[in-house]
């Protein structure tokens, strides 16, 4: 039984740049949803902090940041939760997966 409110995306060459609790990283991401993204990377994360993400299209041009929570970490990367409350961050975010 699938329980995710929205369908994933898998993404090949798409990655994100992210500041957590330990630094300011950029890595890869595996999938990616309306609700949330998995970032594949080694980095210790803890689940229920805090992330902030800035995603851009291949030319760096349109940037969207992204606040979410950590929810789940596996030793391949970390399931976040997006917290977006702005209707055109919503959007632009819609644009964004539909592009990857």
């Amino acid at each position: 039984m699938e329980r995710r409110k929205h369908s994933r995306k898998t993404c090949f060459f798409a990655e994100v740049d992210y500041a957590a609790q330990n630094g300011v990283f950029t890595d890869p991401i595996k999938n990616i949803s309306n609700g949330g993204v998995f970032i594949e990377t080694d980095k210790s994360l803890t689940v229920g902090a805090d992330i902030t993400m800035l995603f851009s299209d291949l030319a760096r041009i349109d940037l969207i940041r992204i606040a979410g929570d950590i929810i789940r970490t596996t030793p391949n990367g970390v399931a976040v939760k997006f917290s977006i409350h702005d209707d055109l961050k919503k959007k632009n975010m819609e644009k964004f997966i539909d592009m990857v």
